[in-house]
């Protein structure tokens, strides 16, 4: 009896182990959108920042508007969402800066992004991104990968 019993809380140890184990690490996507037509009015920000209002968007990034078909800025609700952006130093160089993916993993959002450095040019500018991700997210620390 003894034995029956003790192979029924190990059965049940053994199934919370690997119960455990299986959602230690999981990686889950999370979507975002990626902003248009802003541009960085204060290029002393960090590398990454989340961004959860407003007055704080502003304080970095201003509107750039252009003519034609999609040429507002892409539209942020605060109350609803928060962004997330990468930047780089300023160069004079042409780089690509995109993001791959966002996941979700171990209580973190895992930012990664790619850059291609292309030729020089006879001007500079600041290359960034700005992604949209829900307000669900906003309390998860992030931390960033480049591929």
């Amino acid at each position: 009896m003894a034995n029956k019993m003790m192979r029924k809380i190990l059965l049940f140890v053994s199934s919370v182990v690997i119960f455990c184990s299986c959602n230690v690490g999981k990686v889950v996507p999370v979507d975002y959108e990626l902003a248009h037509n802003y541009f960085v009015i204060n290029p002393r920000l960090p590398s990454t920042l989340k961004i959860t209002s407003q007055s704080e968007f502003d304080h970095y990034f201003g509107l750039a508007a252009v003519m034609g078909k999609n040429g507002e800025p892409t539209p942020i609700d605060f109350t609803r969402q928060f962004v997330i952006t990468k930047v780089l130093p300023e160069s004079n160089r042409a780089v690509g800066l995109t993001p791959v993916n966002l996941n979700r993993s171990d209580g973190q959002l895992v930012l990664s992004y790619r850059v291609e450095r292309g030729k020089q040019r006879q001007w500079v500018s600041q290359p960034f991104f700005i992604i949209i991700v829900d307000k669900k997210y906003q309390k998860y620390n992030v931390t960033e990968k480049m591929e």
